[in-house]
């Protein structure tokens, strides 16, 4: 049981290179690169750009409130 709860707390702990995440390594992250090889190989590339759209206008909706309660 004890080996159970060392592995749980590693899970938990990071490095400082797995917090540092920058746009090139975002990119080249093993589980995108999977992700793009996924959408490719399934031929969903107008599917995940509709999402893609759907999320952006999202974000740019929930921006837009702050702004506004900001003045």
């Amino acid at each position: 049981m004890s080996e159970e709860l060392m592995l749980e707390e590693n899970k938990e702990k990071k490095t400082p290179q797995e917090n540092f995440i920058t746009l090139r390594n975002f990119r080249k992250s093993p589980e995108v690169e999977n992700f793009y090889r996924f959408i490719s190989e399934n031929d969903l590339r107008r599917e995940a750009q509709m999402i893609l759209e759907v999320i952006t206008s999202k974000i740019a909706q929930k921006k837009k409130k702050k702004s506004r309660k900001i003045q």
